[in-house]
């Protein structure tokens, strides 16, 4: 009877065990389903898609699995290669910092003083920094950064984000021809008191045409927030129209730019690829190696277009170029003011036979003020 009394013990612990990892498995599964779901949602700032939005899946990701997807996105520093910069000096972009796990991508910020950071410089303006080493003493600090493998002209760009707390960038940006768009660069913990604040928000345009002499900045907008941008997760978005650019946090609509205002500064004329990265900026303060590592988290990147009707639109996009060959790679040193061709971008050109007769003296955007 005994026997029988722990053999009854035992088989109704294991059931109470099974029990519970049954649940959490089904909470887990549950979980998962409904954040798979959400692949097929529209616009925060449009729950009713209204806009009549479409899920560009291509470009989108929701971040699943157990690592970053490489045929949507480029790391900075895998196998040794690094697109544009390797990273905001005296910082430098390591690719293990970049993580996925629990349906988030990380971008994570950490002191590691047995690096091997570039033995070289970064040329940003008037500073020249030194990867690893600030003002002469060291400063082990790597971060992380992921661009988008392809581009997309006009559409509906939204993250779900977090940022670490520390004085470390988390930025949601985009790159194309002799234009950039920050969407947002945020702090979680700035040290000085400057343009971005741990409440703070700031979406910048940029042009980078030749000779793309700084301060480049033709437009931006601060909003001053009710939250800490890393004390929790926020939706933040952007509306990029030929002529328009609105701004959204938490599905409402912060700014509004559009052409007529902007004049000739008005940039955002070519396809663009998107960008997720951490950043040092000294001039607000460096992070302290008490409060690393942290992590820039992003629930979801998407991005949502409108059907077109017009089949030769896209065709004609950028009269003046570039246009685009995605199937090849791109040059790892090509940056937004490079109009040199090659076979990821072409520009309109004259044979040497018509060049005779014809040449460009001028080229102007097939869109904008100017158009």
């Amino acid at each position: 009877m005994k026997c029988i009394r722990i053999y009854k013990l035992i088989m109704i612990s294991f059931l109470m065990v099974w029990s519970t990892i049954s649940i959490a498995q089904k909470k887990k599964n549950r979980a998962i389903k409904e954040k798979t779901n959400t692949i097929n949602s529209y616009p925060f700032s449009d729950p009713k898609n209204e806009g009549n939005w479409i899920l560009n899946k291509e470009i989108s990701d929701e971040f699943e699995g157990t690592e970053i997807d490489t045929t949507k996105w480029f790391v900075e520093g895998q196998n040794g290669d690094y697109y544009i910069w390797k990273g905001r000096a005296p910082s430098q972009f390591a690719p293990h910092n970049v993580i996925v796990e629990d349906g988030v991508l990380k971008l994570r910020t950490q002191w590691e003083p047995d690096y091997p950071f570039a033995q070289e410089s970064y040329a940003d303006g008037s500073n020249n920094d030194t990867y690893g080493v600030f003002e002469g003493e060291p400063l082990p600090i790597t971060t992380a950064g992921v661009v988008g493998k392809k581009r997309f002209l006009n559409g509906y760009m939204e993250v779900k984000s977090k940022q670490g707390n520390a004085a470390i960038t988390g930025a949601f940006w985009a790159i194309g021809y002799e234009q950039e768009l920050d969407v947002y660069e945020l702090m979680g913990n700035p040290k000085i008191d400057g343009s971005i604040k741990a409440n703070s928000y700031l979406a910048t345009a940029h042009d980078w045409s030749p000779p793309a002499v700084r301060p480049t900045k033709v437009f931006n907008h601060v909003e001053n927030l009710p939250f800490r941008t890393a004390d929790d997760f926020h939706v933040y978005g952007a509306e990029w129209g030929k002529d328009f650019l609105k701004l959204f946090i938490d599905g409402k609509m912060v700014h509004h730019f559009t052409q007529d205002q902007v004049g000739t500064d008005w940039v955002l004329n070519n396809p663009m690829e998107i960008w997720l990265d951490s950043e040092i900026f000294k001039w607000l303060g460096l992070p302290h190696k008490e409060e690393l590592p942290v992590d820039f988290e992003i629930d979801y990147m998407r991005v949502w277009q409108k059907p077109t009707s017009n089949l030769l639109a896209p065709a004609f996009y950028g009269f003046e170029g570039p246009i685009l060959f995605e199937e090849n790679p791109r040059s790892l040193k090509m940056v937004p003011e490079d109009s040199e061709p090659n076979d990821y971008q072409k520009f309109w050109s004259i044979d040497e036979a018509s060049a005779q007769y014809l040449r460009i003296v001028h080229g102007d955007y097939n869109s904008g003020v100017n158009s």
